[in-house]
């Protein structure tokens, strides 16, 4: 990995930048944006990421049982705060970190743990939605509020019944949408790029990385 990739992926980068907004309390919306406390939860992702490929600290006796165990309590603890605090509580701050993101932690690390079990999921539209992940991450606030105001126009408000049909139709929509821009957005871009990316570097005479050929 490039010097450039290692201080992307560096729990120590996101730490840095949060604290800078902590001292310095910056007005600009960009430099706020990039300061905001929600980075914290990169530098645990990247932490996760660091003890699955670095060490043996996931690798504990009856992972499987307790993978499984600690994201149920996890599951849990998210939906009893949405239940008793209000989602709103939790949106901004530390007190995002403390009330989802240790939670989303615990549960990413038992889905690793899960893996390091021999526990995998198989399927080929698990394995798709996988893939899908980033676009996921990037298209579903679009889509939430899209099937929000849709069912919101048709449906009565506050019932049981409203809050059940918008929980299934956002999610089928956000896997849908999300699956679609992979495949027909984000692989493709892909693909160019790396295709770009060794024709530069063979004409250049530059070797490519290890793990940069194409699939």
């Amino acid at each position: 990995m490039s010097s450039g990739g290692q201080f992307l992926n560096s729990p120590d980068t996101f730490l840095s930048f949060w604290f800078m907004g902590v001292v310095f309390k910056p007005q600009s919306f960009v430099i706020e944006y990039y300061t905001n406390a929600i980075l914290l939860e990169f530098a645990l992702g990247c932490l996760l990421g660091l003890l699955y490929l670095k060490s043996r600290a996931l690798d504990l006796p009856h992972g499987a049982t307790l993978s499984v165990l600690a994201i149920g309590v996890a599951i849990a603890v998210l939906i009893a705060q949405d239940w008793y605090l209000g989602v709103e509580v939790t949106r901004t701050g530390e007190i995002r970190l403390m009330r989802l993101g240790l939670p989303a932690t615990v549960i990413v690390a038992g889905a690793l743990m899960l893996e390091r079990s021999n526990h995998r999921a198989s399927h080929r539209g698990a394995l798709l939605l996988g893939s899908a992940s980033y676009a996921t991450y990037l298209i579903h606030p679009l889509i939430l509020h899209g099937v929000y105001f849709l069912s919101a126009k048709v449906l009565p408000a506050g019932s049981i019944f409203s809050a059940t049909f918008y929980l299934f139709a956002a999610f089928a929509a956000v896997c849908l949408f999300s699956v679609g821009l992979h495949l027909w957005v984000e692989a493709p871009l892909t693909r160019s790029l790396k295709q770009l990316s060794r024709s530069q570097s063979g004409r250049r005479g530059i070797p490519m990385p290890k793990g940069a050929s194409a699939r």
